[in-house]
């Protein structure tokens, strides 16, 4: 009677345990089908990814004409990059989304601080196509560089072949072209810079310069028709005139003159050459003339008035002719 007690028991107990070991195996089966479902899902969706990530970078070869941006291209380009941010953006919230299993969680997170970089390389271009003549061109340029270089690094550290994703070589020429294109438009824009100020520097010597002469220049050829006419005191006018003409001339030679201001410059250069010519007229009446100079005859001064008439006539438009090509450059270079 206990035999078959005990029998009973054993048989009880083997059951029990082949449930135990069914319900493990079924449980350890179903785990494992989990898993190997969760790492192949997580490897096909990255791999979706990763190859769309790849198509972006390699696209942007497109735009690149040797070692150029394509001109042709710019303003297509300008239009197209902030839908390849929005893109880059999908693709960055899809790898959000996606939970990596232990093995790929190092690589996971290097492709997501590559494409972190990889989206600020895009967002830095646009910057730099949108305002490539902003003053902070040359820091953009810096930006972008380094940004190409971190992406460059944390997509170098991926070790799973089936994530591999890095920079084309159309994507790196890209990068490479727009750096230069920055750099081209700095000092373009530097130069813009030097030669504005160049440009006020000239106009305010200029404005300085045309003041002094206009107080300079008076016409005394009137004087001579005059019945009480004092010759000593014109002369005297003329040559005194003719004094500050000369300290006007040294301050005018010391102006610094633009390339695109040197027409103008001349201009007026032969104005103030043209007036000292003019006062000569007078000054050399007195150094001519061995009698006293009241006693001077009425053809002498006939022909000082006619001299000095059309000499001064020549002042004038030289000096109009200069206004409106100053006026000009002004209004062209400011």
């Amino acid at each position: 009677m206990e035999n078959k007690k005990i029998k009973k028991n054993k048989l009880f107990i083997f059951e029990i345990l082949v449930f135990i070991i069914l319900i493990g195996v079924i449980f350890y089966e179903t785990y494992f089908i989990f898993i190997n479902n969760s790492s192949s899902s997580y490897e096909k969706n990255i791999k979706n990814n990763i190859k769309e990530l790849n198509i972006i970078n390699d696209e942007m070869g497109k735009y690149n004409l040797g070692q150029a941006l394509n001109a042709k291209k710019l303003e297509n380009l300008r239009e197209s990059m902030p839908q390849y941010v929005e893109k880059l953006n999908n693709i960055k919230n899809n790898f959000d989304k996606m939970v990596p299993e232990e093995k790929y969680k190092s690589d996971h997170t290097n492709l997501m601080n590559g494409l972190e970089k990889n989206i600020l390389i895009f967002r830095q271009a646009e910057a730099i196509l949108k305002d490539p003549e902003g003053k902070d061109v040359n820091v953009a340029a810096d930006n972008l560089k380094k940004y190409r270089d971190d992406c460059l690094n944390y997509y170098s550290k991926i070790n799973s072949k089936k994530m591999k994703v890095s920079l084309s070589s159309n994507c790196i020429n890209f990068i490479n072209n727009t750096l230069n294109y920055a750099n081209t438009m700095a000092r373009i824009t530097k130069d813009k810079e030097i030669s504005l100020n160049q440009n006020i520097e000239f106009i305010n010597n200029m404005d300085l310069i045309i003041s002094k002469f206009s107080s300079i220049k008076i016409d005394l050829s009137p004087e001579l028709l005059n019945e009480n006419k004092d010759l000593n005191k014109i002369i005297s006018i003329a040559s005194n005139k003719s004094d500050e003409l000369y300290i006007l001339k040294q301050d005018f030679s010391n102006i610094s003159v633009p390339p695109k201001a040197l027409e103008t410059y001349k201009l007026l250069n032969e104005t103030i050459e043209s007036y000292a010519n003019y006062l000569q007229k007078f000054t050399d009446l007195s150094q001519n003339q061995n009698e006293s100079i009241s006693n001077v005859s009425s053809k002498i001064i006939d022909n000082l008035y006619k001299d000095s008439s059309s000499l001064f006539n020549t002042v004038e438009t030289n000096f109009n002719k200069f206004l409106k090509s100053y006026t000009e450059f002004k209004n062209s270079n400011l």
